[in-house]
């Protein structure tokens, strides 16, 4: 076999469960997003209980086929037909370009393998990995404990499974891995942003534009030149980690609209969180902060409605969201302060990190970026004028729960 039949295996796990899965539950809008999400997850939570079970991998690839049958079984007896995503011309003639244009990039600029570099440290969590599949097992036995911490290596054993299954080596199909990981992440922006620009009254055209704008601004300004997120990051787990965070992030404001599929979205959320803690907890937190704040939108959003909202506010269940976000508040506070008391501190190296105060029991455990330092390396000049227009048009993107929370990350996250 040659490399590209790593790649080819690769997209087919990544696309056939979840295909089968969003036909079953009927989600319709982003629905490419949720393709690749359910897909990842099945595989993760899957291969998670085999590795808290120790079970051999030919055991692990029976239970993955034989639920895949089951859930085609269903599909074809249920066949909920999702929502037209709407003109499927132009989102396809926009989803062909960022492919296009990707392979172009890919072509021009290669894969990333500079040393030293993060990649080879991956490269080892995947050997160990390997070892273990030509042992017959999926991976060494972890319990749940160290599964939640991160240490199953749930993206290192995908990676090499699929590459057990081809015969070849690291060195061959490590190209078509990152190809295949980042085609998937541009491709999942795109349909994305599509998804959250549909709530705007943008023509066909200004809508297909305004997704690949955004899909442009991700790939240029996240990461810079060699260490671009799309070459520097396109082995490591986060990169598919956050197509699922993508996902949830629709099924959760589906399921804060309160109008269908609320068991589905709500069943999706829950087994994301999981298997994004599974995969790279970072992933998973920021998940908990855009879902506390658009939580937050629904619940305190001014009934005056001015500026209107974009999307329809379900006002008879204010009361709820607002009992749920008190809810949220404590168990994330209750999260802080477990991480404060609990977890050892970094170090206040070069500066980098600045401490709140030399006093008290909790005040001098609260950290935060210097912001001349990483902080402004992080936003960036680009990042500030994105911020001063988004001061200057403040009321188109207030009534937008994502977009509005989305300029208020950084502020819990960067410089916390």
């Amino acid at each position: 076999m040659t490399g590209i039949s790593y790649f080819i295996i690769h997209l087919l796990a990544i696309i056939l469960p979840g295909w089968v899965i969003t036909r079953l539950t009927g989600f319709g809008p982003g629905r490419l997003v949720f393709v690749f999400a359910c897909s990842y997850i099945y595989f993760a939570l899957l291969a998670a209980l085999s590795k808290w079970l120790h079970l051999p991998v030919s055991t692990f690839l029976i239970i993955y086929t034989l639920v895949l049958c089951l859930l085609v079984g269903l599909s074809l007896r249920i066949n909920r037909q999702p929502k037209d995503p709407g003109n499927k011309l132009y989102w396809l003639s926009g989803l062909l370009i960022v492919i296009f244009s990707y392979f172009l990039y890919r072509y021009l600029a290669g894969a990333y393998t500079e040393v030293p570099a993060d990649l080879l440290r991956h490269l080892e969590f995947a050997r160990v990995q390997f070892n273990a599949i030509n042992d017959g097992f999926l991976g060494p036995q972890r319990d749940i404990a160290k599964l939640l911490n991160q240490q199953g290596g749930i993206w290192y054993s995908y990676y090499a499974l699929i590459t057990s299954f081809t015969g070849l080596e690291f060195d061959q199909t490590l190209p078509w891995a990152t190809l295949a990981n980042s085609l998937i992440f541009l491709t999942s922006v795109y349909s994305f942003a599509w998804y959250m620009f549909s709530y705007f009254t943008l023509s066909n055209t200004s809508r297909l534009v305004a997704a690949l704008l955004a899909t442009l601004f991700l790939a240029s300004h996240l990461g810079l030149s060699v260490f671009a997120y799309i070459r520097y990051y396109s082995f490591a787990p986060t990169m598919l980690n956050m197509v699922i965070y993508f996902a949830t992030i629709i099924a959760l404001l589906e399921l804060l609209k309160w109008q269908v599929r609320r068991i589905e979205y709500f069943l999706f959320t829950g087994f994301a969180l999981l298997a994004s803690i599974l995969i790279h907890s970072q992933e998973a937190l920021f998940i908990l902060v855009i879902g506390g704040l658009m939580l937050s939108w629904f619940a305190l959003y001014p009934a005056g409605r001015n500026p209107a909202p974009v999307m329809k506010l379900p006002r008879a269940n204010v009361m709820v969201y607002r009992i749920l976000l008190v809810l949220f508040a404590l168990g994330f506070f209750a999260l802080v302060i477990w991480a404060y008391t609990s977890k050892s501190r970094p170090d206040l190296a070069f500066n980098k990190i600045l401490q709140l105060s030399q006093q008290g029991p909790v005040l001098n455990r609260v950290l935060f970026l210097n912001p001349a330092h990483q902080g402004i390396q992080v936003i960036t000049l680009w990042g500030l004028f994105v911020y001063l227009l988004f001061v200057i048009n403040w009321r188109k993107f207030v009534g937008h729960p994502y977009l509005f929370c989305g300029m208020l990350v950084p502020v819990v996250t960067v410089f916390n």
